[in-house]
């Protein structure tokens, strides 16, 4: 996340938002949240909002989550999470085929087994609890 996109956000003071600076805001939130997984706290801080306002945001987030679970289909929900990781996967084999300090190197290796090993980890539930079928097709 740009410093110039948290240095805008954190502009606001007080009062409502517009549409568009609540919609910039709430995408903020979620990925903070939700892909790097930080506390209502560090999101707060790092954005300079109000804590109440983001713990807001991300109840509304998980109340529009509950209110359409039941519509996804766990394949989709597993099928999603496959891609995330193939593509975090291809992202970490990118960045490994650039590097040249072995240290590096073998972090990313170890990062890209942890990432093959959370797949097979799915590969294998779903075998024991689903269909038997592939996540992938």
């Amino acid at each position: 996340m740009s410093k110039n996109t948290l240095e805008k956000l954190g502009k606001k003071k007080g009062g409502p938002y517009s549409k568009k600076d609540r919609k910039l805001r709430i995408e903020k939130v979620s990925r903070l949240h939700f892909e790097y997984g930080y506390s209502a706290n560090k999101i707060s801080e790092l954005l300079n909002i109000n804590r109440n306002t983001i713990n807001n945001d991300i109840r509304n987030m998980y109340l529009t989550f509950k209110k359409y679970w039941n519509k996804i289909s766990t394949v989709s929900l597993l099928q999603s999470h496959v891609e995330s990781l193939l593509a975090q996967k291809r992202r970490l084999r990118e960045e490994l085929d650039i590097t040249k300090k072995l240290s590096e190197k073998l972090a990313i290796e170890k990062m890209i087994l942890q990432v093959e090993s959370k797949i097979q980890q799915i590969q294998i539930r779903r075998g024991q609890y689903g269909d038997g079928k592939s996540v992938f097709g």
